[in-house]
């Protein structure tokens, strides 16, 4: 079997606070260069997407919006399936 990807958690996972976890770049790296899609999960809806991946990469990973799902994301994209139209109020 092989594994084209792989879902990661953030905080505590990849990073504490303001810090990598010692090593998490090098093995993302290692991943990424035997093609190995990383997707970067959060439960944290505070931050956008792409201030998760903004974070990352200024700690030493390159990410892009697309690797980032974190959970007012996944809220978004089910109600605009629920209720298509509907105003959302944040």
């Amino acid at each position: 079997m092989v594994i084209a990807g792989y879902l990661l958690d953030l905080d505590g996972t990849v990073y504490l606070g303001e810090r990598l976890i010692p090593g998490v770049d090098r093995a993302i790296a290692e991943l990424r260069a035997r093609g190995r899609r990383i997707v970067f999960l959060s439960n944290k809806p505070l931050q956008s997407r792409n201030d998760y991946a903004e974070k990352l990469t200024r700690l030493g990973i390159p990410t892009t919006e697309d690797e980032v799902i974190n959970s007012s994301y996944v809220l978004a994209r089910y109600l605009g399936k629920r209720a298509p139209g509907a105003t959302v109020y944040a």
